[in-house]
């Protein structure tokens, strides 16, 4: 063999275990590039879902902020109604001082339709008439302003009951306000937490995003070199077939004229190079 056929031999072999090689790299990088890609729909179909559960929370922490908020406001109309149920307890306390101590209205009221029964049904002088007529006026005035100071005094009942009635329902709005921004501000903190995790996934994305980028350009460099050098590899096998056969035309063309027998191969030969026939 031609010290040409040798090289075209040695050089086919070193670009065989080039190509070998850059075939196995090329077999890592398309691992590499499908972990990646795995790694990106994983995130991604992550992304989704805390997406989808801070939406939830969104949603949550709206309603129980809305909730907290409208105990609040509950709470604080209480807090007036108190105040001026207080301050309506003390005007009462100083109308009831306008009127003296006075007896049990029932008592007195007794008293007054004694002397009635009395002036009506006995005989009696003039003048022991007109002092129990003036005593009667006295038990009235009493009985006047004892009803009304009785009626304070209820007055002062209810408004007392409807006091502690009211700090009650105050109290309960106050531990739901309490409850509800407890519970918001949990809720806050996930999110806080997920907006985080999102926040990490978005970063871990834009790098496999690069990544997968550098890698597909790397697997076309591995493609646009293998190739080449397979087109190599053609042309120096179709140069070395060439080669062979022009030196196989040369022996059958000495055959050919020394007489000698032709064989069949001889024959395929020269029918493969027609215009190389000439003699």
């Amino acid at each position: 063999m031609s010290q040409r056929c040798l090289l075209i031999v040695e050089n086919d072999s070193t670009l065989e275990k080039e190509i070998k090689e850059r075939r196995e790299e090329l077999n890592r990088v398309f691992q590499e590039l499908k972990q990646k890609s795995d790694e990106k729909r994983s995130i991604s179909k992550t992304l989704g879902e805390t997406a989808s559960k801070l939406r939830e929370f969104r949603t949550k922490r709206g309603e129980l902020v809305t909730i907290a908020k409208a105990n609040k406001t509950e709470r604080e109309k209480l807090k007036e109604n108190v105040k001026n149920l207080v301050s309506k307890l003390k005007e009462s306390k100083q109308e009831k001082k306008k009127f003296e101590y006075t007896d049990n209205p029932k008592e007195l009221q007794s008293r007054i339709t004694k002397i009635d029964w009395k002036v009506q049904t006995e005989v009696i002088p003039y003048d022991k008439e007109r002092e129990l007529t003036k005593i009667k006026k006295e038990l009235e005035k009493k009985l006047k302003s004892a009803v009304k100071k009785n009626e304070i005094y209820k007055n002062e009942l209810s408004t007392r009951s409807e006091i502690a009635s009211k700090i009650f329902e105050e109290q309960l709005k106050h531990e739901n306000v309490v409850k509800f921004s407890n519970e918001s501000e949990k809720v806050r903190h996930e999110m806080i937490t997920l907006s985080k995790k999102m926040a990490e996934g978005k970063d871990r994305m834009d790098v496999l995003n690069n990544e997968i980028t550098a890698l597909k350009s790397k697997i076309d460099e591995i493609k646009a070199y293998l190739n080449e050098k397979a087109s190599k590899i053609t042309d120096n096998r179709m140069d070395k077939t060439k080669k062979e056969l022009k030196e196989k035309l040369k022996e059958v063309k000495e055959k050919f004229s020394k007489s000698k027998k032709l064989t069949s191969e001889d024959i395929l030969v020269l029918q493969s190079c027609p215009d190389e026939i000439s003699f």
